[in-house]
């Protein structure tokens, strides 16, 4: 309708525009129709600096096909960082959405070694959520950085607020540091440095 703002901010709601909202509770119609607005800003933030994209991402199952339709969308950002520099992909990875972790990977320009403010990665919150189907998958990528010691010291000192989680998920956080070590072809030893996997 002529006159509406497509782009207009929920100061309640952290900032976040029609297409967050629509893109987070993965409403695909609404989604597609806020795509084809004129003047929609697909990479907004709000104020934690997150983009449709990472609400999308964050959410799960549900905002599969929104998440679809935004990486078709020209110009989006597939590596927007939020104000923690947390990417999209780092929040579908550390949350074990493995659908939308594929998609994100398949995506053209996709930084899978993005790190954080605290220097987790990707595949640092799939290793601390013991999502190790993403851990896999993220391993399978012939650009992944891996440093196995790095990894281990950072699931024994996770960031403020995800201490209280860490030791009913030291089991499977074990399994994943296994995992990259033996699927991405890398010795587990203290003195480990960033390598590019190689393929076999």
């Amino acid at each position: 309708m002529p006159g509406i703002d497509v782009n207009c901010n929920a100061p309640v709601t952290k900032g976040g525009t029609p297409l967050h909202f629509a893109a987070g509770n993965g409403h695909e119609a609404v989604v597609k129709h806020l795509l084809a607005a004129p003047g929609i800003d697909i990479n907004a933030p709000e104020t934690d600096g997150q983009t449709p994209l990472t609400w999308a991402a964050s959410n799960g199952k549900d905002s599969e096909a929104a998440v679809k339709l935004l990486l078709a969308a020209p110009g989006i950002d597939v590596n927007a960082p939020d104000t923690n520099g947390r990417t999209p992909l780092s929040f579908a990875a550390g949350r074990g959405h493995e659908a939308i972790a594929k998609l994100l990977l398949a995506a053209p320009g996709i930084d899978v070694n993005a790190a954080d403010t605290d220097g987790w990665t990707p595949l640092t919150w799939a290793a601390f959520t013991g999502e190790e189907d993403i851990v896999q998958g993220l391993c399978a990528v012939p650009e992944i950085l891996v440093d196995v010691a790095d990894i281990k010291r950072r699931l024994e000192n996770p960031p403020e607020g995800w201490r209280w989680e860490y030791p009913a998920l030291k089991e499977d956080q074990e399994k994943c540091v296994r995992g990259i070590g033996r699927i991405c072809g890398v010795e587990r030893r203290r003195d480990a440095g960033w390598i590019t996997r190689s393929r076999t």
